[in-house]
């Protein structure tokens, strides 16, 4: 006999105070001794033939009773969650609150409960679908692009101009400047405007209230240089480009695709945030503050493999932790809400995925890095990525789903590429 008595501490968390009936309790301790009476050798005692209070004496209390707590306690926590039929997420949080020999065993549970999650009615949501228009004028930004991305540096006797590459030296040691009279720039970048090859200068640069005095020579100027777009800038290219004719056309092409993908990716993300506006759901909030704790250590770690501590980032950033753990909730709670949402989206409309779909992704996997199917299923198994492929199949067909039972109205407007870049992300727009 268990009995249960449950409390809702908050929204979706909720606390079990199970006691477990002394009956059941001595009939674990004795399985229990049985059990240790056959795996411990006792002195003056035959195997399997000492009695309970020697073996207790023998092993300490304590280790009796967290046997028993292992022994007893996962079995009832299985039960009571069938019985109260709580469908939770992640693992419960255990508090002993009785153990001992002749009583009851009692012990908390606190549970975070899978939120409950009311969609609206599907074909009563709409979203906005943009069009993207490629001009030639974002063709001709692109060319430029190409042509900047091409450029070179050659040295000039002429003094330092504003994004002037100078090469100076500071004792034997040599490095590269750029020439910025800004006061964006430090010390250095002002100090070597209007500087010429030969050169020497020097000044006091400040840190942490501390002033060094350094010495430097430049060692050359150099000016950027952007190539014309001629026969030999072509052929670079590919022998497919024989006028700048083709390479526009070229450009316009890859920019139009482009375009399609622009507006069928907003075009989702639109529709998942109209999907969770539109919902019903809270979130619980122990949830809530345990990804966001894990948002903001993700991002302590991508900051320590750029060599930067959290401190610095907030100082050079002019901000607070307060303002970084507030951005890093909204986030959390944007990221939760479309997890749960979809998830019941595909509960309600029957989206699975199937082994044939898996191995069809896998497959071509293994085509684009040119591995065999079994090797690059071994790889993702050994590393526990195969759910991972699932997931992504998943939300792949969620999407697709969710695109057909939507109404969809064009905005009129044609934008070009500047005006897209413009556009506030959806996600802006979520309600969090």
């Amino acid at each position: 006999m268990v009995e249960v008595n449950r409390t809702e501490k908050e929204k979706h968390v909720v606390e079990l105070e199970v006691t477990v009936e002394e009956e059941r309790v001595e009939h674990a301790l004795e399985e229990l001794y049985r059990e240790l009476r056959q795996k411990v050798l006792i002195p003056g005692f035959r195997k399997g033939k000492a009695p309970r209070g020697i073996i207790r004496t023998y092993l300490g209390e304590g280790y009796v009773l967290d046997n028993l707590v292992q022994k007893i306690v996962p079995q009832v926590a299985e039960e009571v969650l069938r019985q109260e039929e709580i469908d939770i997420i992640g693992e419960p949080e255990l508090d002993l609150v009785q153990v001992e020999e002749d009583a009851p065993l009692i012990f908390r549970l606190t549970l975070i409960e899978r939120p409950m999650v009311t969609l609206p009615p599907l074909e009563q949501l709409e979203v906005r679908k943009y069009q993207l228009e490629v001009r030639d004028s974002d063709v001709e930004k692109e060319l430029k692009r190409l042509q900047e991305s091409q450029k070179t540096w050659e040295e000039t006797e002429e003094e330092a101009k504003k994004g002037d590459l100078v090469r100076i030296k500071v004792g034997e040691e040599e490095q590269m400047v750029v020439a910025d009279p800004s006061d964006a720039g430090t010390e250095l970048n002002r100090a070597v405007m209007g500087m010429k090859k030969g050169e020497q200068k020097t000044i006091t640069l400040k840190e942490d209230d501390e002033e060094d005095e350094i010495q430097f020579e430049v060692q050359a100027v150099m000016k950027e240089k952007i190539p014309e777009i001629d026969d030999e800038f072509l052929e670079e290219l590919g022998e497919e480009f024989k006028s700048i004719e083709d390479l526009k056309k070229k450009i316009k092409e890859v920019l139009q695709d482009m375009a399609r993908d622009l507006i069928e990716d907003r075009l989702e993300r639109e529709a998942l945030v109209e999907l969770c506006n539109k919902s019903e759901i809270t979130l619980p909030e122990p949830l809530l503050e345990t990804e966001t704790r894990r948002l903001i250590d993700d991002f302590k770690k991508e900051l320590e493999r750029d060599d930067l501590t959290l401190e610095q980032y907030l100082e050079v950033n002019d901000l607070d932790f307060a303002s970084l753990e507030e951005d890093m909730r909204k986030t959390a709670q944007r990221q939760m809400t479309q997890f749960f949402v979809l998830e019941k989206f595909a509960e309600e409309v029957g989206i699975e995925v199937s082994q044939e779909e898996i191995e069809a992704e896998v497959g071509k996997i293994a085509e684009r890095l040119d591995k065999k199917v079994e090797e690059v299923r071994a790889i993702l198994e050994r590393n526990n990525k195969i759910e991972d492929v699932e997931d992504n199949i998943r939300h792949r067909k969620m999407i697709e789903e969710l695109k057909k039972r939507i109404q969809v109205k064009e905005v009129d407007e044609v934008l070009n590429f500047d005006q897209w870049r413009e556009l506030k992300s959806p996600e802006e727009e979520m309600v969090v």
